[in-house]
């Protein structure tokens, strides 16, 4: 019998920089939009300086409060995080028997996959990209229908060649990257929304409220999904 192991973990370099990645994203999406909606609600004044400042300060806490909080969790789940592509092929008298499985373990939590039960892959670019696997008949087999393995770690590229290659029917999409110019304009249309956002708010304040609280959840919306990380 021979055997081909492929083992992938996060080293503890790469485990905090990306739990503080992650804790900062998520943080920046929870406290943007409350800071939209308190300008909303003083440009009506219904909150006076002394009140609008103390709600900065609470949104402030809450942002490095939920900071902290996600980071220590994601230490510790990314930390136990590891990935194991193994298979294994043997003979038994006169017919060859194989035996393909892959491994995810994440502290006492282990899922086996076969070849057959991953439909599709997906490599997602970017630092806090990764490898997104979906999932076949996932109620079946009492497994998230989507599972994300994490880049970072040492041996990335080969645990991608071992996925694909593991199942090879599964449909594999490559990384989508965008030319520097339109990273660079797209960064910068953000910048520019952030800056100029609450001034549009008080300028639909005076035409109509409910349309300033719809574009105050329109933006809650739109920052939460631009902001969270894709794995």
């Amino acid at each position: 019998m021979d055997a081909l192991a492929v083992d992938y973990r996060l080293d503890p370099a790469a485990v905090r920089r990306r739990a503080r990645a992650v804790a900062l994203l998520g943080s920046l999406a929870l406290i943007a939009p409350g800071a939209l909606i308190a300008v909303l609600v003083a440009g009506q004044g219904v909150l006076r300086n002394g009140l609008v400042v103390t709600t900065a300060l609470l949104l402030l806490l809450l942002a490095v409060v939920r900071a902290a909080v996600t980071y220590g969790r994601l230490v510790r789940q990314l930390g136990r995080f590891s990935v194991r592509v193994q298979a294994r092929r043997g003979k038994a008298e006169a017919e060859a028997e194989a035996e393909q499985v892959l491994v995810l373990r994440a502290g006492q939590r282990a899922i086996e996959l076969r070849p057959e039960s991953i439909e599709r892959l997906v490599e997602i670019a970017g630092a806090l990209g990764g490898l997104r696997m979906r999932i076949a008949d996932s109620e079946l087999l009492d497994v998230p229908p989507q599972i994300d393995i994490p880049r970072g770690g040492e041996g990335f590229a080969e645990l991608v060649r071992a996925v694909t290659a593991f199942a090879p029917a599964a449909r594999f999409d490559p990384p989508r990257r965008r030319p520097p110019i339109l990273r660079f304009a797209r960064g910068a249309a953000v910048v520019a929304a952030l800056f100029f956002l609450p001034f549009i708010a008080v300028d639909f304040i005076h035409r109509s409220r409910l349309l300033a609280y719809g574009v105050a959840l329109l933006v809650f919306v739109v920052v939460r999904a631009a902001l969270r990380p894709a794995v």
